[in-house]
């Protein structure tokens, strides 16, 4: 973990550990979290790439809305786990 906190304080960036003890690849919840993230670092990667020589082409653009539209989704993947995770804490509605 020290070399890999390293290479991310020397590039810039920050490490956020996972919290211990949570499979991502076996919560759902976690799955998307870490879905939701990825998507984000793609559009930021999209963004910044297009700025890198001032300019906004149309290609690059049409990139950027790409990115920003697999972004929302996931979040509303995401946010659609949560509820169902929610929902199944709470309990049965006798009706």
């Amino acid at each position: 973990m020290a070399y890999a906190t390293a290479i991310a304080v020397r590039t810039g960036c920050m490490l956020v550990p996972l919290p211990i003890g949570i499979d991502v690849n076996a919560d759902e919840c976690m799955r998307a979290a870490a879905e939701t993230s990825r998507e984000a670092a793609e559009l930021i990667a999209e963004v910044l790439g297009s700025l890198a020589d001032g300019n906004v082409s149309d290609n690059e653009l049409a990139r950027v809305d790409r990115a920003s539209g697999e972004l929302v989704a996931a979040m509303q993947a995401m946010r659609r786990v949560m509820a169902e995770r929610n929902k199944a804490s709470k309990p049965p509605v006798l009706e």
